[in-house]
């Protein structure tokens, strides 16, 4: 008895997913896929686009941290705002370079860094210096995005750094 009680109710359930599933079937709709060759495009070109763009970054990057072209014409620029005489532990480089961006800055004709040269044509930097003596400081100015040129380098002055009190 029990045994054709679990039969019926296998049947019942048979019958009701048959039954879903007709339904179910009824309600979906197929569609056919449509032409999408201008989506496409747009994205194809999107992509070669970005890729150029990429590849234009990647050239300049190479060609901008390359190094920049002499140019004896130009003038150098000043340094007379730099104290020559210093009992701390740095060096300040003040000067201006108008019509530059970057300062290029030399201690002992060893290049140690470069300084921002602002829209009035001024630049200051910073060195810090660990022993006493005199030092010759120049400085060269830089111009130019693709093509940099540098100035000459300015006329030498000579910074004493003393920290012993005489």
């Amino acid at each position: 008895m029990a045994k054709k009680k679990i039969n019926s109710a296998k049947k019942n359930n048979q019958k009701v997913s048959n039954s879903s599933k007709d339904s179910m079937v009824s309600k979906v709709e197929i569609r056919e896929k449509r032409e999408s060759s201008l989506s496409r495009l747009i994205g194809t070109l999107f992509i070669v686009f970005g890729l150029l763009l990429i590849g234009y970054g990647i050239f300049s990057y190479i060609k901008n941290n390359k190094n920049p072209q002499l140019d004896e014409s130009l003038s150098s620029p000043s340094i007379a705002d730099t104290v020559t005489a210093v009992n701390g532990e740095n060096i300040v480089v003040k000067g201006i370079a108008e019509g530059f961006k970057k300062a290029q800055v030399y201690i002992d004709n060893e290049l140690v860094g470069t300084a921002k040269i602002g829209k009035d044509g001024k630049f200051e930097f910073i060195q810090k210096i660990e022993d006493e003596g005199k030092y010759i400081v120049s400085v060269s100015a830089i111009k130019g995005f693709l093509k940099k040129i540098v100035t000459p380098k300015s006329d030498p002055i000579i910074v004493s750094v003393e920290r012993t009190i005489p």
